[in-house]
């Protein structure tokens, strides 16, 4: 403006103002426009053309409403107000372009008193994107934050002002709704007793802490009474220049069924822990007291008081090593007892014992001081018979010596309700003949014993060599036995089992076969004691089964298997389990398998023989009772043991046509069998007269020569085919 020519005072002249306005505004960076009292714009500088990407010739003379189009997204309405003051507006500009904007719109007065409106637009698009960015990071914030059940605390300690989540109210049982204005003192007074100290140390930690997480748990009662465990986590996020806390943040998780279940599994734990500890003291009582009995039985066995079977190495070693016995022979003398076993099984172990200590008492009274006795072990003892200047001889005193134990032994012996009739058997070797150390000296004696034992027991033998030749050949056998069960060359061969009332073949047993290449066939008495001996039995069984359900799976008629198993394994209670693998792999049905168990097999362990019938059949096996009438408690057996048929003995069966006796007690087991609801298989019916007698008094099943031997497998199919032509299937 050019003021050189006015008067202080003199207002200035509009045409100079208006001229001079253009150059001032444009230079201005804010959208600017000036409208008269009806808000058409008078002037509108290159800014605000540009904020509204409008052509500025068409700007001047156009009403303001005309230039400030809002978008279709402006929340506060469809209409621009043209009333003094500030609005945040959501504008179109004339590109199309959208755009936040702050319209300033100010009165002014000209020198004329006319009102002139100055609008400014400020682009405040950048900023507003940041706050909605903000708004919507604050959303998802919060929403991880509520669905991860965290309550949100914040404390701001210069005014005390106090932020709660809603998880942080929901946790405490509070409306989230309501308002908290809690002190620490009424905060305080919600922790349980006991935590209350423990809480207080960890907030003082946040004045140490730095900008470090200070985590912590806790109890606080809720608003219905009951007890809320928290894990609190927070940290100092301001500090006074002092170092003080200015203002603390943090999250509070509900943990109450986390510590429950830790303090069950504590308490479980504890428990354990505690009964651990109690057997750990009973093992270790019992490890003392078995020191304790080990150092007094050291020289002494325990039931009989006789020398044990260190001592008796040590006097052997002595006689052989000891210069004044140098020329002296002496005898070793081992001694089984024969038919004991079962005086424990049924009578129990006290009767066991008191048979043993008279055995001890027998061979003291008998050989007196002048030959040592000692019980070496189980029912096993040894003697050491020195010889003497008598001129006998050592031979023809050790043979008076054993002839006589053999005597005393075989006497009744009468205990506390129970008497027994056991025997002895007793293998003899000879110093120096049989071996010069004691080793040697037991071996032969062993071998002797073993002799007696094969070759009908309650007698005595010395050793002599052919035995000890025997029992390689034994060994050998052994070997081989090992490996055919190795190599599956032991083969399952099926014997058949007839239906008397059809006359039809309804299963097989299965029955094991071993031809060797070098030794024939090799009866099964011979090598099933081999395997049983061995722990191979489980091994076998297994083999045999998996082989023999194999084999059904090609013949053409649904017949049932049936298996022997052995005492071992009907006392092992995870026998059910293995079998029923098998029987599974195969596609086998339990159902169609037989499990036979003889009497004596059943005195190893009754309770434990009880549970595995039951178990195999709650699981559809049958099993069936073998060689029955032969036994020690027959009868007993049919009331201690659910059971699905009886095997009478082969011996009664063939007997039946000649010996009434026989017949008679056929015909009882048959009745009994009824009247129990058990079916029954007649073992050995060798011939037609046998056959129909069986049948006529009432038998269940056949077997026998008469109807079949053993076969192998492929013979099956065809003894099927004549035997049961009416059952033969197709396809």
């Amino acid at each position: 403006m050019n003021t050189k020519n006015n008067k202080i005072g003199d207002k200035p002249k509009t045409s100079n103002f208006l001229i001079d306005l253009p150059i001032i505004m444009d230079a201005a960076p804010i959208a600017t426009a000036i409208c008269d009292d009806e808000f058409c714009i008078v002037y509108a500088n290159r800014a605000f053309s540009k904020t509204l990407g409008i052509a500025s010739k068409g700007i001047v003379g156009s009403h303001l409403s005309d230039n400030l189009l809002l978008s279709d997204t402006d929340e506060d309405g469809d209409t621009l107000s043209l009333e003094q003051g500030d609005s945040t507006r959501h504008l179109k500009c004339g590109n199309g372009e959208d755009f936040w904007g702050i319209i300033s719109i100010s009165k002014r007065l000209e020198v004329t008193r006319k009102p002139r409106y100055v609008v400014q637009i400020i682009n405040v698009d950048a900023e507003k994107t940041d706050e909605v960015k903000l708004t919507y990071r604050e959303s998802i914030w919060r929403n991880a934050v509520d669905g991860a059940q965290h309550g949100v605390w914040d404390h701001y300690v210069p005014t005390n002002e106090r932020f709660y989540s809603d998880e942080w109210k929901r946790i405490r049982g509070i409306p989230v709704d309501e308002e908290i204005f809690d002190t620490r003192e009424d905060w305080e007074n919600r922790l349980h007793p006991d935590d209350l100290e423990s809480v207080r140390k960890h907030l003082s930690r946040h004045h140490t802490s730095g900008d470090k997480i200070v985590s912590f748990e806790y109890r606080e009662r809720r608003r219905d009474g009951k007890w809320v465990w928290i894990l609190s986590r927070g940290r100092v996020v301001e500090w006074f220049e002092d170092g003080r806390p200015k203002r603390l943040t943090g999250t509070d998780v509900d943990i109450t069924k986390i510590r429950e279940a830790d303090a069950q599994k504590a308490e479980q734990t504890s428990r354990a822990y505690q009964r651990h500890l109690e057997e750990l003291e009973r093992a270790q009582k019992k490890t003392e007291a078995a020191h304790e009995t080990a150092d007094a039985i050291s020289k002494q066995d325990p039931l009989t008081e006789l020398a044990n079977r260190r001592v008796f190495s040590e006097e052997l070693e002595y006689l052989i090593n000891s210069p004044e016995h140098a020329d002296r022979c002496f005898a070793v003398l081992l001694l089984d007892l024969d038919r004991f076993k079962p005086i424990n099984d049924i009578y129990g172990h006290q009767a066991g014992d008191q048979t043993i200590c008279e055995v001890a008492n027998r061979l003291e009274e008998l050989l007196g001081e002048t030959s040592t006795v000692a019980r070496l072990g189980g029912d096993e003892f040894g003697v050491i018979v020195r010889d003497d200047d008598s001129g006998q001889g050592i031979v023809a005193k050790v043979e008076a010596i054993a002839e006589k134990i053999v005597d005393s032994i075989k006497q009744t012996i009468r205990g506390d309700g129970f008497e027994a009739d056991i025997g002895a058997s007793i293998g003899i070797s000879l110093y120096p003949q049989h071996g010069e150390n004691a080793q040697s000296l037991f071996r032969a004696a062993d071998i002797a014993m073993y002799h007696v034992k094969k070759n009908g027991r309650g007698n005595w033998i010395i050793y002599e060599e052919e035995m000890g030749k025997k029992l390689k050949t034994r060994a050998l056998l052994e070997e081989q036995t090992r490996r055919a069960v190795r190599n599956e060359e032991i083969q399952p061969w099926f014997q058949p089992i007839v239906d008397l009332k059809t006359g039809k073949i309804s299963g097989f047993e299965i029955l094991a076969r071993w031809e060797h290449p070098e030794l024939g066939n090799v009866a099964p008495d011979t090598f099933l004691p081999v395997i049983e001996q061995f722990g191979l039995m489980k091994e076998f069984t297994a083999s045999m089964l998996r082989r023999a359900c194999l084999a059904r799976r090609d013949w053409s008629q649904d017949t049932t298997l049936a298996l022997n198993v052995s005492a071992g394994e009907i006392c092992d209670p995870t026998m059910p389990v293995r079998l029923m693998n098998i029987l599974s792999e195969c596609g086998f049905l339990p159902t169609r398998l037989e499990i036979e168990v003889t009497e004596s097999a059943l005195l190893q362990d009754l309770d434990t023989a009880k549970e595995v019938i039951s178990n195999l059949r709650e699981s559809g096996i049958r099993v069936l009772l073998d060689d029955f009438g032969t036994g020690y408690a027959g009868l007993n057996y049919l009331r201690e043991f659910s059971l699905d048929c009886l095997k009478i003995d082969r011996s009664f069966i063939n007997s039946m046509t000649n010996n009434p006796v026989s017949k008679r007690i056929v015909r009882s087991i048959l009745s009994l069998a009824r009247e129990l609801d058990l079916d029954t298989v007649a073992e050995g019916i060798e011939d037609g007269e046998t056959h129909e007698l069986v049948k006529l008094i009432g038998g269940s099943y056949g077997q026998g020569y008469f109807y079949g031997k053993a076969m192998p497998a492929n013979e099956v199919q065809t003894l099927l085919d004549i035997a049961n032509p009416a059952r033969a299937r197709t396809g």
